[in-house]
C-alpha cells in the first residue's frame, strides 16, 4: 500500500514538473518571439532611415508644395484655430482637413526647413513599416514572412514619391492610420470589445480625414475575414450566411466611407483638369495602368514624378485586359489551396480603384505615390507564395534566406538612387524629362528650374519642348511670355500671354501677365481691358489692382 502511495507522489509530482517545464518553455519561446518581433521593427526602422537620411538637405519642390505649403498663406500661419476652420472649410482643394493641420503643425515647430518637413514624412514611412508588420503577424500569427512584406513595404522604389514629397503627406499620414485599423481590427476580432471597436472607428475616420482614398479599407476587412482571420464558413451556403453578419458589423466603416466620398467628390468639382477624356478613354488607361503598376513593381526603372494622360491604342489595352483576366482567373482557382493570393490580388485591385482614373482628377496618367498602399496586397500574395512553395524543402532555407536579403538590398538601393532625384527641381524634372517621352508637364517644369536658377536660355528651350508636344498648354505659354518678357521681347511677350489667357479666360494671374506685356508693348488701352478682365475674376486681386493704377498714371488719357 505504501509502495502504491508513493508511486503515485512520484508521478504527481513528475507530472508538476513536466507542466512547469512546458510552462517555462513556453514562456522562453513567447520571450524569443517577442525579442525577435522587436529586432525586426529596430531593422525596418534603421533601414528606412539609411535608405531615406539625406532627405534632411532637400529643398521644397515646385509641384504642388507651394499650393500646400511654403507658398500657401493659411499653412504658413503655423497652428492656428482660424487656420484648422480653413483646413475643414477650403474648397478650392481636395477635402483631407487633417493633412493641412499636419502641415500647419510642422510649420509652428520647424518654419520652412523644408528638411524637417521631409523628415516627419520619412518618421511616418518607418512607423507604417513597423506597424505593417506588426498588424500582418498578429493576424497570421508568422514572423518572418510578415518581416519580408513590412520590409518590401519600407524600401520599394515606387514609394518614394509617397516619402520625398512634402505634399504627399496625405499618403504617409493617411495610411499610419489605415495601419492602426488594420491592428485595432485585429483586436476586435479577438476580443469583440467596445474599446477596440471604437478605436478601430476612430482611427479609420481620422485616416479618411488625411487621404480619401483609404475609403476602401472596410473591403479590405472583408478580403482580412476570407485570410487570414479565417472567419468565412466553408460551402456555398454557409458561407453566404457568414458574409452577412460580417458586413453588418461594418456598417459605420462603410458610413464612413461613403460621406468621405461625397465630401471627395464635392471638392474636386474645384479641381479643373487641363484635359478631359471620355470614360472610354479613362476605361482604356485605367487598364493599362494596372498592368503598368504590376511592371514597375517588378521592375521599377524610368520612374517619373508625372506620367502623361493619353488613351492607349487597343493593343496594350487588349495585352493589359489578358495579363488581368489570367491573374484574376488563377487567383480564383487557387483560393482554396493558397487563399492569400486571391486576398493580396483583390486588395491591389481594390484599393487602386478610387485612383485609377476612372473619375478624372488632375492630368496624369498614373502616379507612383498611387500604390503606396496597393502594393501590399502584391507583396502578400508573392511573400506568402514563395514561403509555401519552399518552405518544405529543407535545401531551400539558405537560398530563400538569401533571396531575400538579396531582393530587399538590391531594392532598397533603387530606392536611395530615385530618391537623389527629389532633392530639387532640376533634379528632378531634369529625370523626368530622360526618363519618359512627350512629357510636356516635365518640360515645363524643368525650364522653370532652369530659369529660376539664372539659365534662361536652357529654360526656353523646355518651355518650347512642352509647346511642341502639346501646342495648348496653357502654363507653357505664360512661362515662355514670362521669359520672353526677361529678354525684352515684349511682341513675343504679348504673343504668348495672350494664348495663355485664351487657353484659360478665368485665370486673374494671366490676364495681369497679359496686362503687364501689353503695356510694355506699348497698348496701354489694350492692357487697362486685361486689367478689367481679371479684376472681374478677382476684385481684390492686388496685382492687377497695381496695374491699373500704374498704367493710369503713365497713359492719364485712358
Amino acid at each position: 500500500m505504501t509502495s502504491k502511495r508513493s508511486k503515485r507522489r512520484e508521478r504527481r509530482a513528475l507530472e508538476r514538473s513536466s507542466g512547469s517545464q512546458k510552462e517555462r518553455s513556453a514562456k522562453g519561446s513567447l520571450r524569443l518571439d517577442s525579442l525577435v518581433a522587436l529586432g525586426v521593427a529596430i531593422l525596418l526602422v534603421a533601414t528606412v532611415a539609411v535608405i531615406y537620411s539625406p532627405v534632411s538637405s532637400f529643398r521644397f519642390i515646385s509641384l504642388d508644395d507651394p499650393q500646400y505649403v511654403s507658398a500657401n498663406g493659411m499653412v504658413a500661419q503655423g497652428l492656428s484655430l482660424a487656420g484648422v476652420k480653413w483646413a475643414f472649410t477650403a474648397s478650392s482643394f481636395y477635402w483631407h482637413p487633417l493633412t493641412w493641420i499636419s502641415h500647419m503643425v510642422d510649420v509652428e515647430l520647424w518654419g520652412m526647413n523644408a528638411g524637417a518637413h521631409h523628415i516627419v514624412n520619412v518618421v511616418f514611412h518607418a512607423i507604417n513599416s513597423v506597424l505593417l508588420f506588426a498588424a500582418l503577424r498578429k493576424m497570421t500569427r508568422t514572423t518572418w514572412p510578415s518581416a519580408l512584406v513590412g520590409a518590401l513595404f519600407a524600401v520599394h522604389p515606387l514609394h518614394v514619391e509617397s516619402v520625398a514629397w512634402v505634399s504627399e503627406r496625405k499618403d504617409v499620414l493617411s495610411t499610419f492610420f489605415l495601419m492602426l485599423s488594420l491592428l485595432a481590427y485585429s483586436f476586435f476580432v479577438e476580443r469583440r470589445s467596445w474599446v477596440s471597436r471604437i478605436f478601430l472607428i476612430l482611427a479609420f475616420a481620422l485616416g479618411l480625414l488625411a487621404k480619401p482614398m483609404i475609403a476602401t479599407l472596410p473591403f479590405v476587412f472583408m478580403l482580412l475575414d476570407f485570410w487570414p482571420l479565417k472567419r468565412v464558413a466553408s460551402g456555398a451556403e454557409n458561407m453566404f450566411q457568414s458574409w452577412v453578419p460580417l458586413l453588418l458589423e461594418k456598417i459605420p466603416l462603410f458610413a464612413l466611407s461613403f460621406a468621405s466620398v461625397a465630401a471627395t467628390l464635392v471638392s474636386q468639382n474645384a479641381i479643373v483638369a487641363t484635359q478631359s477624356l471620355t470614360l472610354a478613354e479613362r476605361a482604356r488607361n485605367a487598364l493599362v495602368s494596372y498592368s503598368l503598376y504590376l511592371r514597375d513593381t517588378v521592375w521599377p526603372r524610368g520612374l517619373a514624378p508625372f506620367y502623361p494622360l493619353s488613351p492607349p491604342r487597343w493593343m496594350p489595352v487588349a495585352a493589359a485586359i489578358a495579363v488581368l483576366c489570367l491573374l484574376t482567373y488563377g487567383a480564383s482557382r487557387l483560393r482554396k489551396r493558397f487563399p492569400y493570393l486571391i486576398v493580396g490580388w483583390l486588395w491591389f485591385l481594390g484599393t487602386l480603384l478610387p485612383v485609377i482614373g476612372l473619375v478624372q482628377a488632375g492630368d496624369q496618367g498614373r502616379a507612383d505615390r498611387f500604390t503606396y498602399v496597393p502594393l501590399i496586397g502584391v507583396f502578400i500574395a508573392v511573400v506568402w507564395l514563395v514561403n509555401d512553395l519552399l518552405s518544405p524543402i529543407d535545401s531551400t532555407r539558405l537560398i530563400r534566406r538569401a533571396g531575400a536579403v538579396a531582393t530587399i538590398a538590391v531594392l532598397a538601393m533603387l530606392a536611395r538612387a530615385q530618391l537623389s532625384y527629389w532633392k530639387d527641381d532640376i533634379s528632378l524634372w531634369g529625370r523626368a524629362v530622360s526618363a519618359t517621352h512627350d512629357n510636356y508637364r516635365a518640360e515645363n517644369h524643368f525650364g522653370v528650374a532652369l530659369t529660376d536658377n539664372g539659365r534662361l536660355d536652357e529654360g526656353i528651350t523646355h518651355y518650347e519642348a512642352a509647346l511642341r508636344i502639346w501646342p495648348d498648354y496653357p502654363q507653357a505659354h505664360n512661362n515662355l511670355g514670362t521669359a520672353r518678357m526677361d529678354q525684352a521681347r515684349y511682341n513675343d511677350a504679348v504673343k504668348e500671354f495672350g494664348a495663355a489667357v485664351r487657353l484659360r479666360p478665368h485665370d486673374a494671374t494671366f490676364r495681369y501677365n497679359f496686362a503687364v506685356a501689353l503695356n510694355a508693348a506699348g497698348k496701354p488701352a489694350d492692357a487697362l481691358k486685361e486689367v478689367y478682365a481679371g479684376l472681374e475674376i478677382d476684385p481684390k486681386n492686388a496685382d492687377l489692382l497695381r496695374a491699373r493704377d500704374v498704367i493710369r498714371y503713365q497713359s492719364p488719357q485712358h
